[in-house]
């Protein structure tokens, strides 16, 4: 990190030091992945402060580990502003819904892009948007599943497998969560 400079150093320490008071376990995802990151992005800044956001959050640290993790792909398969949409709408889910945040970032990146770049994940979490602002529905529930469909019967087939399932859902919450599991 050092190599880097002072003011990237100074930077990633407050951050880690910030994590680990707000959630010990998050602070130890974040320093243990840090070296991966670093040698993906060949810089420490952007990341960083992406990190420090989960802050806002009591029990991050799932998701700063799931976070940390795909950090490297991310920025290996999308690119700088790739990565900068990835962590974007991730941390807005995050924002939302934190488990709904965890299960969006502990996705492979290239299952979650569907091998597309970043337009392949926001074709994906269009139909989630629409969903969230709808009908109230997390991204968690529905997200292994919108993958397993999208893979099997391409993007178009997402928005109405998953509307369906949304009704299913209003009549019975178990039979709904089934539906989005593909158990039938």
């Amino acid at each position: 990190i050092l190599a880097h400079g002072e003011e990237a150093a100074a930077a990633w320490l407050d951050t880690a030091r910030k994590l680990v008071a707000h959630d010990r376990e998050s602070g130890h995802a974040f320093i243990a992945g840090s070296r991966r990151a670093e040698e993906a992005s060949e810089q420490v800044l952007p990341w960083t402060e992406q990190a420090a956001t989960f802050t806002r959050w009591a029990g991050s640290a799932r998701a700063v580990e799931a976070f940390m993790h795909e950090l490297p792909a991310a920025y290996d398969m999308l690119g700088h502003a790739g990565e900068q949409r990835w962590a974007e709408l991730g941390l807005r889910w995050c924002e939302r819904h934190l488990d709904s945040g965890r299960a969006y970032f502990a996705i492979p990146v290239a299952e979650l892009s569907g091998r597309q770049g970043i337009a392949g994940i926001e074709q994906l979490l269009d139909c989630a948007e629409e969903l969230y602002h709808s009908r109230h529905l997390m991204l968690v529930t529905y997200l292994q599943g919108a993958l397993r469909v999208r893979n099997l019967l391409g993007a178009q087939a997402v928005t109405p497998w998953a509307m369906r399932g949304s009704d299913i859902m209003q009549s019975g919450r178990a039979r709904g969560e089934a539906y989005f599991r593909l158990e039938s």
